[in-house]
């Protein structure tokens, strides 16, 4: 599941809590560290070990109307060590970083494999890889380090003051936010993989209410992407803080839709939302070994309408879900899932990918040092056609226009979803009519990808955001063009 906002808690007064200094961590080399944590796991009999280390530093503020309730800084370091021994997998992870703490952590994961091992019905195996050593970073215009606190804040009150200002009477809540992440990574292993990347992550929310007498609307916008805070800066009010704001007061006049099932354009918000929660969750190889993904077995068949392919690509320099290599140290990829309607692959880590004869596709994914990496996505939408907005709209006698993501449930198993929209439109003889308010959709996945009739030349990353998934979140965006369905259900109270 994908969420538009930071998941850092809310904290009822200001608080201000302060970075470790980086010195802390800079006591060993930390090359010839994990060069020694492989060594030692091979002399100790693991088939296989890869020891992590992640030092993120992130920074938070949040402002909720007029007041700051949360101003932090936080930094965390630490490694990871996962092996496989006797057939199973172990992994434990130490903020400690002298030998003595991550000798006995690479004991602790040595113990619970061979615990693990003893009882599994099939052995712990990952594909092989090439021996590779590299070093990136994605460099920044303007560090998040390099800019303060206080001016950090001084911009998230702006915001928030720039959306409560258009119409201070009827906005009920203003909430903006801001939330940097830079994170470096050292990914070893004993097939003689040794890389490193550094990547900022920068992500901005604004969330608006509005009320009238007994109508409550809200609206947010969110704005991110793989670097520094020259994103921030190059931020339009327009486009932003009073887009919100004017978006919320416009649905208080909206009406209900109407129930039933209709033909629908969706907008690439919407179509984001579709492709990583319906489709998306369900093209990860964990879930599809495991037997909970409606996709199983169907490699080569038709899936989908002749007009869709859907990809999910790391290597988009920019966008949220960018980075040059995953968690186990392969590197990113542009991987189709779909191509013309045809299921091709999955999204496959090392392990998955030696139990399905496959290729790793670098989707293996972890939130820091603490957690092992678990099978995920990056960025993922649906690519371009060769429809304009306009025919779309000409094909639709009555049906609705569906824009903005707001949330969603997907039963994967079921192929199941249920999506809630910012705002819609009703269409009537290929114009757009009634503004809509509090409009959800809903369908069955294969069905509903099978109904695709037009796919935009159009298109737009739209939705940077963390991806919850196994107890993790990871960086993600999704989009897509504009999509035309024969029909959906649209539910209503009219």
């Amino acid at each position: 599941m994908s969420f538009p906002f930071s998941l850092y808690s809310i904290k009822p007064n200001f608080t201000f809590v302060a970075s470790l200094s980086k010195k802390d961590y800079n006591v060993f080399d930390m090359e010839e560290l994990l060069e020694w944590l492989i060594e030692e796991a091979n002399n100790k009999g693991c088939s296989f070990v890869e020891a992590r280390y992640v030092r993120k530093l992130t920074s938070s503020i949040r402002v909720q109307d007029g007041r700051i309730e949360e101003l932090s800084q936080r930094e965390s370091a630490g490694i990871g060590i996962r092996v496989i021994a006797n057939g199973g997998w172990g992994f434990s992870a130490s903020a400690s970083l002298d030998k003595k703490s991550l000798s006995a952590c690479l004991k602790e994961a040595i113990a619970s494999a061979v615990a693990l091992g003893s009882k599994a019905r099939e052995k712990a195996e990952v594909k092989e890889m090439e021996g590779l050593e590299d070093r990136k970073e994605l460099r920044c215009k303007i560090s998040p380090q390099d800019v303060s606190s206080e001016d950090k804040a001084q911009m998230v009150l702006e915001w928030e003051r720039e959306a409560k200002g258009v119409d201070p009477q009827r906005l009920s809540n203003t909430l903006a936010s801001l939330n940097d992440v830079t994170r470096e990574e050292m990914v070893y292993n004993s097939w003689g993989v040794k890389v490193e990347s550094k990547l900022v992550h920068t992500l901005a929310n604004v969330f608006v209410s509005a009320s009238e007498g007994e109508v409550r609307q809200s609206a947010f916008e969110r704005r991110g992407g793989t670097g520094g805070y020259e994103l921030v800066e190059n931020i339009d009010p327009e486009e932003f803080s009073l887009k919100a704001a004017k978006k919320a007061l416009e649905l208080l006049s909206a009406s209900p839709p109407p129930a039933g099932t209709f033909p629908a354009i969706l907008d690439p918000e919407v179509v984001g939302l579709f492709v990583h929660e319906a489709l998306g969750h369900n093209a990860e190889a964990d879930a599809v070994w495991s037997g909970h993904s409606i996709i199983k077995g169907k490699k080569g068949q038709e899936i989908a309408a002749p007009s869709v392919t859907i990809v999910d690509d790391a290597t988009i320099e920019g966008a949220f879900g960018f980075y040059f290599y995953d968690s186990e140290g392969t590197p990113s990829k542009r991987n189709v899932i779909i191509e013309d309607g045809i299921l091709l692959d999955y999204l496959y880590n090392l392990e998955t990918a030696m139990k399905m004869e496959a290729m790793p596709t670098g989707n293996a994914r972890a939130e820091g040092y603490e957690v092992p990496p678990v099978v995920r996505m990056s960025n993922t939408f649906m690519a371009p056609g060769n429809w304009t907005f306009e025919e779309m709209l000409a094909e639709i006698k009555e049906g609705v226009y569906l824009k903005g993501g707001r949330w969603g449930y997907v039963y994967p198993e079921r192929g199941q979803f249920t999506f809630n929209v910012q705002e819609a439109w009703l269409v009537r003889d290929g114009e757009l009519k009634e503004h809509l308010r509090d409009v959800s959709m809903s369908g069955m996945t294969l069905e509903t990808l099978k109904k695709i009739k037009g796919v935009s030349k159009d298109f737009k990353l739209a939705s940077p955001g963390y991806c919850g998934k196994s107890g993790q979140t990871a960086f993600v965006d999704n989009g897509g063009p504009y999509v035309l369905v024969e029909e959906i259900t649209v539910g209503g109270r009219r």
